[in-house]
């Protein structure tokens, strides 16, 4: 499949995939329009967010609403591994830059937690705002990086709770600031021969997680891990977990 060139690229729903004019919604008409200034006749990449990519044409515009032209389509190949990133709250822009690193980075999915020294405090309402806001941001990380699969982003919720969400994965990392760690370097040359299909990075707040927390999450087979020998911010720690698992396994 040819790639068009300045890379522009719009998300087509996956409901509106198949077919071959596709009008766009609302938001990303305004981005093609407003912010990408495209006219009509320009090549444009597209993706659903599931995998599905290809080429399309700007066919018309009409007030502020894009129909296009679908010219190629293709599936792309899902990642070998799939990872979830389980990532204690910080303040909210950290969050933000987490979860569009974190779609870059090829994430299946991330599930925000609460936990004991967690900054931010949630109710249900505000959890669902947040929830939306993350969901913006990973469309954007998509659209920018190109990357096919759009990671789901879950509702901030308890970390007794994503645990037990997470009980079936192969394999179930945690950085950890504290004596006994092995450091993460150690733990990935070991994990080809386990074959790991599946793959949780739990990062801890500002302040790390507390004693029974780490107890709780040993008990559920995570491994602690360690990140070198200086104290990482959060997002940080985010990301170097995130880079290494996508180095060790694509």
């Amino acid at each position: 499949m040819t790639t068009p060139s300045m890379h522009a690229r719009a998300f087509v729903s996956p409901s509106c995939w198949s077919s071959s004019e596709p009008d766009l919604e609302a938001d990303e008409s305004h981005h093609l329009l407003r912010v990408l200034r495209v006219r009509e006749g320009r090549e444009i990449e597209v993706l659903n967010g599931r995998g599905g990519v290809g080429a399309a044409v700007v066919d018309s515009i009409r007030g502020e609403k894009v129909r296009l032209r679908i010219r190629e389509r293709r599936e792309a190949a899902p990642p070998p591994v799939r990872v979830t990133l389980l990532q204690a709250l910080p303040r909210e822009q950290q969050m933000d830059l987490i979860i569009q690193k974190a779609t870059e980075l090829g994430v299946s999915a991330v599930v925000p937690l609460m936990t004991a020294h967690s900054i931010v405090k949630l109710d249900a309402a505000k959890a669902r705002q947040r929830r939306e806001r993350w969901e913006r941001i990973a469309l954007g990380a998509i659209k920018q990086s190109g990357n096919p699969w759009l990671p789901s982003i879950e509702t901030p919720c308890a970390l007794e709770d994503a645990l037990a969400r997470v009980s079936g994965l192969d394999l179930l990392l945690v950085g950890a600031l504290r004596e006994g760690a092995r450091p993460l370097r150690e733990v990935l040359r070991e994990a080809p021969s386990r074959r790991p299909l599946s793959i949780g990075a739990l990062v801890g707040p500002e302040g790390d997680f507390t004693d029974a927390e780490l107890e709780g999450m040993s008990a559920r087979g995570a491994q602690p891990v360690g990140f070198g020998n200086t104290v990482l911010r959060v997002e940080t720690a985010a990301v170097f977990i995130l880079s290494a698992l996508r180095y060790e396994f694509g």
